[in-house]
């Protein structure tokens, strides 16, 4: 689809109307469907009907977090590391249970970058 399909054109003057019938249930989900694109129902419709599939500002918004999220851990990870190159404090079985975390950190990571990866 276009851009201008995208984005209304201000000097374009809508006048024509269609008219759809729909149970209580349906126009609740599609309220709620424009509402995660930040669009309005009307919008919404409109770009559904011309083949043009709005994103949704909820993949947005859990990538964001999801990253975030990545973020800490790596920095975590980067403190526990530092921590590990300090020999005087780590006795061979502080390593061994710092070791452990920090692959568990990197784990997590992984699946962290997974799921993110799947969101669109």
């Amino acid at each position: 689809m276009t851009e201008t399909a995208s984005k209304p054109d201000p000097k374009e003057i809508k006048t024509k109307v269609v008219l759809i019938r729909v149970t209580d249930d349906e126009k609740a989900l599609i309220k709620a469907k424009a509402r995660t694109c930040n669009l309005s129902m009307s919008r919404y419709l409109v770009l559904l009907g011309t083949s043009y599939t709005p994103p949704s500002k909820l993949d947005s918004t859990h990538m964001l977090a999801l990253a975030k999220v990545n973020a800490d851990q790596g920095r975590l990870g980067g403190l526990l590391r530092m921590w590990l190159s300090n020999e005087e404090r780590v006795t061979p079985a502080l390593e061994q249970r710092l070791e452990a975390l920090l692959g568990q950190i990197e784990s997590c990571q992984d699946e962290l970058r997974s799921i993110a990866s799947k969101l669109k």
